[in-house]
């Protein structure tokens, strides 16, 4: 999905992956824990690979509205299970938004430790205020492209 701004410009572009899908990273089984699923389960659940800001909407509530967008389309799409993975600085900020942290922590590469997070699609709704609205904050926000 990708978010644009009233005047054009590009604000956010975020990717996500089927988690069942042949093709998959080697490690992702191991760090999302996929044993712990179902095989319905990790059919319904997408990888959330990427989420890039523009600097300009970093740090603002636009963060929440776009990641809430996101998982709303994942849900629409038929997913029950969104997942990623973060630093652990971040991780109060996304169970702000009702994340929890699903697996344990692994290291990317030597020095960096990533927390897989999951949020169940289904119980998707506003939380705790922070998620306040279904669209984005700029009037002419659209999305582009598909997530599979």
């Amino acid at each position: 999905m990708c978010a644009f701004g009233t005047d054009g410009a590009l604000l956010a572009v975020s990717t996500s992956v089927q988690a069942s899908l042949p093709r998959i990273p080697d490690e992702w089984p191991e760090w999302f824990g996929f044993s712990s699923l179902n095989d319905e389960d990790l059919s319904r659940s997408v990888v959330n690979t990427r989420m890039v800001l523009h600097p300009d909407v970093r740090g603002t509530a636009f963060f929440g509205s776009f990641r809430f967008n996101v998982l709303l389309r994942c849900r629409e799409i038929g997913f029950r299970h969104a997942l990623h993975y973060c630093d652990p600085a971040l991780a109060p900020r996304y169970e702000s938004l009702g994340h929890r942290q699903w697996h344990k922590p692994f290291e990317i590469v030597p020095g960096l430790v990533r927390i897989p997070m999951m949020i169940n699609l289904r119980d998707l709704r506003e939380h705790d205020g922070a998620l306040v609205s279904t669209h984005l904050p700029h009037q002419d926000a659209t999305t582009c492209g598909t997530l599979l």
